[in-house]
């Protein structure tokens, strides 16, 4: 499942670099859509997996319904001109969807054969969801004609700290043998920066 999201994360942030053109914003459009649909699907046959509880359909449920509503209530008020700034925020939530995934994922991370290939890709799926919502942010105050923030000396500052921060935890996690901790504390670290 995690190869998956991976896919679908690689695939948003993809979109989102062919809509920077007007030549290529129909595919990146269309590359955005099926990154979700797959991410979805996995989502889905995870959740019909023998095992599972009814909870986790109804919750699926629910956030299918609740994300149609919001969509197409957006979608209704969203003027023709702003077409773009919509496509924008829609890929964003995405994004935000593969950090929130990514970090979800985290708990179910063991100690098992195979654990530090997972990690790598929760990892991935935490860097390129969080690089898909920032850039689709970015790209949606441009299109609004809104200043974009200022990053100031000590914002700079704390970036890289916090990026120092990770990759000493991302070491121990592929270093150390047997232990998940540096993942599960990499992975909100991540999420900040």
């Amino acid at each position: 499942m995690g190869i998956l999201y991976l896919l679908s994360t690689i695939g948003l942030v993809q979109g989102l670099k062919f809509m920077g053109s007007a030549g290529k914003a129909r595919l990146g459009n269309a590359v955005a859509a099926f990154s979700v649909l797959l991410a979805l699907g996995a989502t889905t046959y995870s959740a019909i997996t023998p095992g599972t509880s009814t909870a986790h359909f109804v919750i699926l449920g629910l956030l299918l319904m609740s994300g149609t509503v919001i969509g197409r209530i957006w979608s209704y008020r969203v003027a023709m001109t702003s077409m773009p700034q919509l496509v924008s925020l829609f890929n964003a939530l995405g994004g935000l969807s593969a950090v929130l995934l990514g970090l979800n994922a985290m708990h179910t991370l063991d100690n098992g054969p195979g654990h530090k290939a997972a990690g790598v890709v929760l990892i991935l799926g935490v860097v390129l969801g969080g690089i898909a919502f920032t850039g689709s942010v970015a790209a949606y105050l441009k299109l609004d004609g809104r200043r974009m923030p200022v990053a100031r000396r000590a914002h700079r500052l704390a970036a890289r700290a916090l990026l120092l921060v990770q990759l000493g935890l991302l070491l121990s996690f592929l270093l150390l043998p047997g232990t998940t901790l540096p993942i599960k504390a990499l992975l909100p670290v991540m999420a900040l920066l």
